[in-house]
């Protein structure tokens, strides 16, 4: 592909499914974080309240922004944001990660915030 030097990297790296950086952090920290998804709590299970969120990870209160910016915590944000049809094969770790992959090359995300605002 001849691009220019000014040319926005956002067609060719959906026609070439390259994931863009963020999406890249996105989808390294749901995986690790659905490996070890047994060990979040559920808001079911902390509030014992029925929601259209119920299935969501807990979010620990955390005062000081250091925790705020940790994987942890942030990764918890992320699969709370994600499409509740890809959150539910989150137990089958092939299916997961192939829906996840397909939902970030058509999305194309180039920072947090622009995962978070859709």
């Amino acid at each position: 592909m001849n691009l220019s030097k000014n040319a926005s990297c956002w067609q060719p790296f959906k026609e070439l499914n390259i994931l863009p950086v963020p999406s890249q952090y996105i989808l390294s920290v749901l995986l690790c974080l659905t490996k070890t998804k047994d060990q979040f709590m559920t808001k079911s299970q902390m509030h014992k309240i029925t929601t259209w969120q119920t299935f969501d990870l807990y979010i620990p209160i955390a005062n000081l922004t250091i925790y705020q910016k940790c994987v942890y915590y942030k990764g918890i944000k992320i699969y709370n944001h994600l499409p509740k049809t890809i959150k539910d094969l989150s137990g089958d770790k092939n299916k997961f990660k192939l829906a996840l992959k397909i939902y970030l090359l058509h999305n194309s995300f180039y920072s947090l915030k622009e995962y978070f605002d859709t």
